[in-house]
């Protein structure tokens, strides 16, 4: 399968959050490269494991973060 480029969203110094691109399979798993300037990959070998979530309850919560359990079904 061809490369899929997504944007990334810089969290902080350790995290970026990007959807998962579309066109794979449940249980596929794909290559991970990060770039900020679209010519200099990053050479850490990271592996993404593509999951379906079907469904994740309950749908919100507190902004705070403090919630019981969140059950996710996929």
């Amino acid at each position: 399968m061809p490369p899929k480029y997504m944007p990334v969203k810089y969290i902080n110094d350790t995290t970026i959050m990007c959807a998962s691109p579309g066109g794979w399979s449940r249980g596929d798993k794909m290559d991970l490269q990060v770039t900020f300037n679209g010519g200099d990959y990053d050479n850490e070998g990271f592996e993404f494991n593509v999951y379906n979530v079907a469904k994740a309850f309950p749908r919100s919560g507190p902004s705070n973060g403090e919630s019981k359990e969140i059950i996710v079904t996929g």
